[in-house]
C-alpha cells in the first residue's frame, strides 16, 4: 500500500514553522507496512488545495492531509474538500453545543468563526478530536481513503494513534529486522 501526505498551511512555506507532521505520519506509516511515495505542502489557498486533492484522486491507497480546520478564515480544507468531490454539508448542532460548552467552561464566549468546526461533509465519517475541537474527516474515494486531520502536531499525533492507525489502517507490520 502507498500514501500520499498533503500539508497544508502558509507558515510552512515562508519559515515560520517546520513541518514535522510530514516526518511523523511517514515513520507511522512504515511501520503498518504502508511506504509513502509523496510529499506536498502547500499555502492556505482553495485552487492549490483542490489541485492537490485531484492530483491524488485513485494514485495512493491513503491522502493524509493535515492543516486548514482551524477557526481562521484561512482555514478553508474541509470547503476546498467539499468543492473537489462536489458533497453537500450540513452543521453537526450537537457538536456545535459541544464547542459551546468548552468555552463556557473556560468563561469564554465561542467565537461566531468556531462554528466551521461543526460542518459535516455528507458521505464522510467524522474522526473525533481527543484533544481539540477540530475533527477530522475520512472519505473513501475509489481506491483512495482520504484523512484529513488538524494542523496542530499534538492533535494530529492523538487522532493518528487512537483512531485512525488502528481503525482503518490495520495491524502493525511485523519488523524484519530481529
Amino acid at each position: 500500500m502507498n500514501a500520499c501526505i498533503i500539508t497544508i498551511g502558509s507558515e510552512l512555506l515562508d519559515g515560520t514553522r517546520l513541518d514535522t507532521n510530514s516526518q511523523w505520519i511517514s515513520e507511522k506509516l512504515i511501520n503498518h507496512g504502508v511506504l509513502v511515495n509523496k510529499i506536498i505542502s502547500i499555502r492556505d489557498d482553495e485552487l492549490d488545495i483542490c489541485d492537490s486533492i485531484r492530483e491524488t484522486i485513485g494514485k495512493y491507497s491513503f491522502i493524509f492531509i493535515t492543516g486548514g480546520l482551524g477557526p481562521t478564515h484561512d482555514d478553508i480544507t474541509v470547503e476546498s474538500f467539499k468543492k473537489v468531490f462536489d458533497l453537500s454539508s450540513r452543521i453537526d448542532s450537537s457538536y456545535m453545543q459541544e464547542i459551546k460548552q468548552k468555552f463556557l467552561d473556560r468563561n469564554i464566549e465561542m467565537p461566531k468563526i468556531n462554528q466551521n468546526q461543526a460542518i459535516v461533509l455528507d458521505g464522510t465519517d467524522i474522526i473525533k478530536n481527543p484533544i481539540g475541537t477540530a475533527r477530522g474527516i475520512h472519505y473513501k474515494y475509489l481506491k483512495s481513503s482520504f484523512f484529513i486531520m488538524p494542523g496542530v502536531p499534538s492533535e494530529m499525533y492523538k487522532m493518528m494513534e487512537t483512531i485512525i492507525l488502528p481503525r482503518y489502517i490495520g495491524v502493525q507490520a511485523e519488523s524484519k529486522c530481529r
